[in-house]
């Protein structure tokens, strides 16, 4: 059996809440970043090879100068989706033996989905 801890509506929400000047003007600095063969795509595979988790997460929520934009990405796009993943998992762990798949920018730090589980008491070990 195949499940997602979260819904396509939930993750197109959390794109809506950010609003449309700051998708703008990041849109138009990924493709001027783009443009000057700056590839950004490379530099997080570089950093998920390494296993570097801790990086991969500061990646992606700093990637910005436009402070606000970090904050939303922070808050909405990484910590309200990892309360949510851990919640749903936990759901699934408490049924069956499962494994779980999950993006590698939600598994790292205080509020990843591995410490949220950690501190309901799983046992959370790489694979």
């Amino acid at each position: 059996k195949i499940v997602g801890l979260e819904t396509a509506a939930e993750q197109i929400n959390a794109f809506n809440s950010i609003p449309y000047n700051i998708q703008a003007k990041e849109l138009i600095k990924a493709v001027k970043a783009a443009y000057k063969g700056e590839n950004e795509l490379d530099n997080i595979i570089a950093i998920y090879i390494e296993e570097d988790l801790d990086k991969l997460l500061q990646l992606s929520t700093t990637n910005s100068s436009n402070k606000k934009y970090s904050t939303i990405i922070n808050d909405i796009f990484i910590d309200k989706r990892n309360k949510t993943m851990a919640k749903r998992a936990e759901a699934l762990i408490l049924e069956n033996c499962v494994f779980i798949a999950i993006g590698a920018a939600h598994l790292p730090g205080e509020n990843g989905v591995i410490e949220l589980l950690r501190k309901k008491g799983y046992l959370v070990e790489p694979f």
